[in-house]
């Protein structure tokens, strides 16, 4: 039974996480119960997948005729859809007491709010693990709450703020299997992860790839596991039967009725090639490699790359709604200054290689570990980007943030842990009453409130 007292020493020890994870909360449902669907990115097409499985009660194919888009010819049950599917359960409680179409919306909205909000529980908890100062441990959790995009994408029906969320509990099981020496809880975490991000999001799969290097590496580099393959193919046997039962199914399923078209990408474009309007059909399509532009005219186009981060960092509406442009500048510069200290300070401290604890606890994350770490998040971070930019070149031209919002969690945390080394540089020098990494993180709420009663709430909450 919990008792005041109890009750009143939880509040008491973890009144900061509960401040941020429920503002983060509140204000996602909020604005989930605002925002016009005319406003929010692909929703209207995405909806349509729980809807039907809410009145047809099965999983839909990708070419059912009520599903497929007028114009494009196509439908999102071809792709992932696991949030899809996650929110009909959240329908199904709604449509015990209405069946109308904007409260069916809104039950569905909360697979992106509660995804949001996990998000920003998970980096509490990874920052418990990884840095030694409780400010940047929070510090952490609001760079990701509360960058505007992302608390957009947690106000809507999409794919990006699962894939996020499901990132965060990846690279959670990393930092405890590696501390832990890849125990049992840590790859069952793992197994997890990796199955529901593969359900979610083609533009996260890195994450998928490196949770099958980082692991090895990281097991190979550890002196204290013996009999290294062994223990290799017993944690591997146990992450890939996770995955197998709780994704096997999904991907069997597209082998089944796609002809070995796990993804459904194939038969997505030859029913949009039959379905589409002539305009909109693949073949008709003109990107720069079907123009025979080479990969450099994305690579080095800069109106692309400033749109890209802009609309990974504010950018509201179908890529219409956008903040002045002090508001970009103050949150790149803030967030580049931070990573470029991490760049400094690690390689400064790696060249006195040694074995040291990140965190003052019984668990050790060797500096081998530590450069795998990093090396693991770097890469986590660039590749979703490098996609987005081959997407542009083969495809389509889309300069949207939100194909590598997957880059959020290591970008962030990089540069929080710059702040960190930064706050300890200069501790020496300034009062140790001022807490650099709180002062960063009470400036990045402050400009959240500005973004908010300047453009949020004038542009995009609707009635």
């Amino acid at each position: 039974m919990i008792t005041k007292a109890v009750f009143y020493e939880f509040i008491k020890k973890y009144w900061a996480w509960l401040l941020i994870v429920g503002s983060a909360f509140l204000f996602y449902l909020l604005w989930s119960m605002h925002i016009p669907m005319n406003l929010c990115p692909d929703e209207y097409m995405r909806f349509d997948v729980p809807l039907w499985i809410l009145r047809n009660h099965r999983l839909p194919i990708g070419n059912e005729t009520e599903l497929l888009n007028p114009i494009w010819g196509t439908s999102y049950a071809f792709s992932p859809y696991f949030p899809s599917i996650v929110a009909v359960f959240f329908m199904k409680i709604a449509a015990c007491f209405s069946n109308d179409y904007n409260v069916l919306l809104h039950a569905a909205r909360l697979v992106s709010v509660i995804c949001g909000t996990l998000t920003v529980l998970l980096c509490l908890f990874i920052g418990r693990e990884l840095f030694k100062r409780s400010g940047t441990k929070f510090l952490f959790a609001v760079l990701v709450g509360f960058l505007p995009q992302f608390a957009f994408l947690s106000s809507y029906l999409n794919n990006d703020v699962p894939s996020v969320c499901f990132s965060a509990l990846i690279l959670f099981s990393w930092v405890k299997g590696m501390k832990s020496h890849w125990d049992l809880k840590s790859c069952v975490l793992l197994g997890i992860g990796i199955a529901f991000e593969s359900m979610t999001y083609y533009f996260s799969y890195a994450w998928i790839v490196l949770s099958v290097v980082v692991p090895i590496v990281s097991v190979f580099m550890d002196d204290s596991i013996k009999m290294k393959h062994v223990f290799l193919a017993k944690r591997t046997g146990l992450v890939f039967g996770i995955f197998m039962i709780l994704a096997g199914w999904y991907f069997a399923r597209n082998f089944y009725i796609y002809d070995g078209d796990i993804l459904g990408s194939k038969f997505s474009s030859a029913c949009a090639e039959i379905n589409a309007l002539p305009e909109y059909k693949p073949s008709a399509k003109a990107n720069y490699k079907t123009e025979g532009l080479g990969f450099s005219a994305v690579l080095f186009n800069r109106v692309w790359h400033k749109i890209s981060v802009y609309s990974f960092l504010c950018v509201f509406g179908y890529m219409s709604i956008y903040a002045n442009f002090m508001v970009y500048k103050v949150y790149f510069v803030g967030v580049a200054f931070g990573v470029a200290m991490c760049a400094i300070f690690f390689i400064g401290k790696r060249s006195k290689f040694r074995k040291k604890t990140m965190r003052e606890n019984n668990l050790e994350l060797t500096s081998w570990n530590e450069i795998i770490l990093m090396s693991g998040l770097i890469l986590a971070m660039i590749i979703p980007y490098c996609l987005s930019m081959y997407f542009t070149w083969s495809w389509d031209y889309q300069p949207q943030g939100r194909y590598f919002m997957s880059a959020l969690i290591p970008l962030m945390y990089l540069s929080s842990y710059g702040y960190e080394i930064l706050t300890e540089k200069t501790q020496k020098y300034i009062s140790k009453q001022v807490n650099l990494s709180v002062f960063i993180g009470l400036s990045y709420i402050e400009l959240f409130f500005y973004v908010l009663f300047s453009l949020i709430i004038p542009n995009c909450w609707g009635n």
